[in-house]
């Protein structure tokens, strides 16, 4: 995301609840051929089946704050 590391978004999601992290997720050749520093790598949300509507409310609400 411009104007935010991916460290810095993973740590400001934390006091709101949200769980994330951020890295290259073994795909090191990937991420440095889209031009992103590995040491800033990419945020990773992830979701499975018991993922909720309140939990998207919850991150989404998070995200608006983090990023506003």
């Amino acid at each position: 995301m411009d104007g935010i590391s991916s460290p810095d978004l993973v740590n400001a999601l934390v006091p709101h609840g949200i769980m994330s992290g951020y890295g290259h997720f073994y795909a090191a050749r990937l991420i440095e051929a889209l031009g992103i520093d590995l040491e800033d790598g990419v945020a990773r949300l992830s979701f499975v089946h018991y993922t909720s509507e309140e939990d998207i409310a919850q991150l989404l609400e998070a995200l608006e704050t983090v990023l506003a």
